[in-house]
């Protein structure tokens, strides 16, 4: 049941990751709602079946949308990685640990995607990393942290 429920859930949130997340652009930066989800749902399987959920998540993200075909599927599976490593036995109760995780993972996807994503122009790291990594990641903390206030059971 808890696989069906996943796919449904997804499939909800690859429709409104394609339709939706235009209207929610800010400065040009757009939200991964998809790496959200798998914040938020990383709970539900442990160890290296996340991080292959986490790959087949990207890939189908690559296969719906387009571009680089991997590129997705690559960082998907680094920030599944992350949080099955960072989570191993259950995720924190305590509100720092957890956003300290969710921020390395965040920061990973992010700089995989965008590094690879943006190399036809060269801009040096220090610019890549402060007008693209950032506040892309910043904008997706901000999410999770706002999701992040509503209680568990109203969440679901």
């Amino acid at each position: 049941m808890t696989a069906v429920r996943i796919i449904f859930e997804l499939v909800l949130l690859f429709a409104a990751q394609i339709a939706l997340v235009d209207l929610v652009v800010i400065g040009g930066y757009r939200p991964d709602i998809i790496l959200i989800y798998m914040i938020f749902r990383c709970k539900l399987v442990t160890g290296y079946q996340f991080v292959l959920l986490g790959f087949l998540i990207g890939l189908t993200q690559d296969l719906l949308g387009g571009g680089f075909i991997g590129l997705n599927a690559m960082s998907k599976t680094l920030a599944a990685f992350i949080l099955a490593k960072v989570f191993a036995e259950e995720i924190p109760h305590g509100k720092l640990k957890f956003y300290l995780g969710v921020t390395a993972c965040i920061l990973v996807h992010d700089f995989t995607y965008n590094y690879v994503f943006g190399q036809n122009e060269y801009m040096g790291f220090f610019p890549f990393l402060f007008r693209r990594v950032l506040p892309t990641s910043f904008y997706n903390l901000a999410l999770v942290m706002l999701i992040g206030l509503i209680p568990g059971k109203k969440r679901r």
